[in-house]
């Protein structure tokens, strides 16, 4: 702020009248003063404390406990002491209970003595400025002879417990050397460096990630990076949006492709104990081969592609929807471990689910197998046809369920795949190919298919083994949604209501004008247009008048933007925006 700006809030300070300042107040060597001080000087910017404390009120007991029991020695003790408990030994439980009791205790009254002051300054909000000079001496060795490693964990220890820190006046060596700590830290975070100059080029490449902004300062920062941006406005939506997507996609695709090769190979495996362990294959050479790469291969490519769970335009207005994926979330041993049980229940319900279907079979007169409770023709190629069948729907409608972005594309891959599969079983058993040595898929999946208990068996094992994924997908978002589930509700609250409020003659004339489900909120918002004869419409008007905070909580950015940014008009005839 300049002069006068200065002495008018001086003035206004010295008459007695509350001031909202447009900078942070630091106040350095003291604590800030409390309301109704002289220097007290009100802010209006959100509070971003940090916790530093290992532990609070609500988790002691459970994360001690954890902590405790991670430790090899009291878990062999705890063991220990269980199996005293439950087998009649000649050693008294108390003899390995009491020392762990002990040990515990201990600890647990340890701990909140060590982390007290640390909860204690939770409270407090924490800043780091620091120059060139004195980085220079935190890192680089002591002429003494004293190594320089003591000071950089203090540095660290310091940067750690701060809301913010602004390193000024550095060397370009300097930089690169602050990426090069942070990533050798404990943590081993990803870093990020933005730059757009030539002295931002070592700390650019130092970085996991390095993107260069091309301005007046030329390109050699733009040349050495990652990533090319025109603009500093630009990082805004390749972070929040872009990268927001890339991580939902890569992580589904990593964990999905585990899951469908262990409900692929599992089934292989249990068949192995009813064969006589004969090496006797569960499925065809040819659906082996093509499961990969024909079957199951083109719904998960394109989903890794284009799929978008939230709209580009929520992810732009509310950044904190980014918390969900930090930390690499998705991509954790929790994540990865019920993907993983998930392919094994899958796979238990394939195989046995057909084998106890089709368990009772008896020989015919012409020497062929038949079930006695289905009456249907049964043998190693049929069950094993009829499990695989049940795999590639099963997998393919998994993955259609975690799709929120359908396009044609979409629609035309996920059903084209089963489709595929379904053309190319009939043609595969219904010719006898003369290249081939063996028939021994001839007329097997027709027979199959022309069977009713085949059918209902399909349905039924396809609808159990989707069953448990869906329920607990229901119950999350009922009982503990993230950020980003909420925001897919705002979506389809807003976007329901304002259809409900479109004219007709508006739906026709806007139908095909926007196929882009990354604006799907704003289109269902612009295609709203009102004839001068036509009235607002009756349910819009009820909640703009009736709504109260629980019902326009969620839709006031929606009717911010209606208000604010008028209509598109896509109807003929004269119009009238709102």
């Amino acid at each position: 702020m300049d002069f006068t700006q200065l002495r008018n809030i001086i003035s206004r300070y010295c008459v007695g009248e509350e001031i909202w300042v447009d900078s942070r107040t630091v106040y350095i060597g003291h604590k800030e003063p409390p309301p109704g001080a002289e220097a007290y000087i009100p802010q209006r910017y959100p509070d971003n404390r940090i916790v530093s404390s290992k532990y609070t009120f609500w988790n002691f007991v459970p994360k001690n406990l954890f902590e405790q029991f991670r430790r090899i020695a009291n878990f062999y003790f705890l063991v220990i002491f269980l199996v005293q408990l439950i087998i009649d030994t000649p050693t008294s439980p108390v003899t390995s209970g009491l020392p762990l009791f002990f040990v515990i205790t201990v600890t647990a009254i340890k701990q909140p003595v060590i982390f007290s002051p640390r909860l204690s300054m939770d409270c407090l909000n924490f800043g780091l400025i620091i120059d060139g000079a004195t980085l220079s001496a935190i890192l680089k060795a002591n002429q003494e002879g004293v190594g320089c490693g003591n000071y950089r964990e203090i540095f660290l220890e310091i940067s750690r417990n701060c809301s913010a820190v602004l390193c000024c006046r550095m060397a370009p060596l300097q930089k690169a050397q602050i990426v090069k700590l942070i990533k050798a830290s404990k943590e081993h975070p990803i870093t990020l460096a933005v730059g757009d100059g030539a002295n931002d080029v070592s700390m650019i490449l130092e970085a996991h990630v390095g993107i260069g902004i091309m301005g007046k300062e030329g390109r050699q920062a733009a040349r050495n990076s990652d990533y090319a941006i025109p603009k500093f406005k630009h990082l805004k939506k390749m972070l929040l949006v872009h990268g927001h997507y890339y991580y939902i996609r890569i992580a589904e695709l990593v964990q999905y492709f585990f899951y469908k090769n262990v409900c692929f190979i599992f089934p292989q495996f249990l068949y192995q104990f009813f064969c006589g362990f004969s090496q006797q294959p569960l499925y065809d050479t040819a659906y082996l081969t093509l499961y990969n790469i024909s079957f199951t291969s083109l719904p998960i490519l394109l989903y890794s592609l284009v799929e978008q769970h939230v709209t580009m335009d929520t992810l732009k207005r509310d950044p904190s929807l980014y918390r969900d994926i930090a930390k690499n979330s998705l991509l954790r041993w929790p994540v990865f471990l019920y993907w993983t049980c998930l392919g094994l229940f899958d796979a238990v319900i394939f195989f046995f689910g057909a084998y106890f279907l089709f368990d009772n079979t008896t020989f015919t007169s012409n020497g062929q197998l038949m079930t006695t409770n289905t009456q249907m023709m049964f043998g190693n190629w049929t069950f094993g046809t009829l499990v695989f069948t049940v795999l590639v729907f099963t997998v393919t409608l998994k993955l259609a369920l975690d799709t929120h972005h359908w396009t044609w594309i979409n629609h035309f891959v996920v059903w084209g795949s089963l489709l595929f599969y379904v053309i190319f079983s009939l043609l595969w058993g219904g010719i006898i190919w003369p290249f081939l040595n063996y028939q021994r898929m001839y007329y097997v999946f027709m027979q199959m298919l022309s069977s009713g208990p085949a059918w209902l068996s399909i349905i039924l094992l396809i609808t159990v083994s989707l069953l448990p994924d869906v329920i607990k997908k229901v119950l999350c978002r009922a009982l503990c949604p993230t950020a980003i589930e909420r925001a897919q509700d705002h979506e389809k609250l807003s976007v329901a209501v304002v259809a409900e409020s479109t004219p007709l003659s508006s739906r026709r004339s806007c139908k095909g004008a926007s196929t882009d489900s990354s604006r799907l909120h704003l289109a269902a918002a612009e295609v709203l247009s009102l004839r001068r004869s036509d009235s607002l419409p009756q349910k819009l008007l009820v909640h703009l008048t009736e709504g109260g905070g629980a019902d326009l909580r969620p839709l006031s950015p929606y009717m911010l933007r209606l208000s604010g940014a008028g209509f598109a008009y896509y109807a003929p005839g004269p119009e009238t925006s709102v």
